[in-house]
């Protein structure tokens, strides 16, 4: 795997082979990204323009991808307990 395989696949991009190809404004953004620059507002309009809404909110500053990824690790703890509760309640009334 190269570098920009694994640079597209953490952006979950990995299907579009412009975010794989060197020197495609794609690709040059999320390298950017990646090296912890900040992106101008002409890949900002690119971002917007091509659909990568994604990709933009979150060079934007407008994702908050620590609070996403903690949120998508405590779901299936949470539906769990719903589930207990329902099934515990629901199993004295029958």
């Amino acid at each position: 795997m190269t570098s920009t395989d694994i640079l597209a696949t953490e952006y979950f991009l990995e299907d579009l082979p412009t975010a794989k190809t060197p020197g495609t404004p794609l690709l040059n953004t999320i390298e950017a990204v990646a090296m912890g620059q900040s992106v101008s507002s002409i890949r900002n309009r690119f971002l917007q323009k091509q659909g990568y809404n994604a990709l933009y909110s979150f060079v934007s500053g407008k994702l908050d991808c620590e609070a996403d990824q903690l949120s998508a690790r405590q779901e299936p703890e949470i539906a769990s307990r719903i589930a207990v509760v329902f099934f515990s309640e629901g199993s004295g009334e029958h």
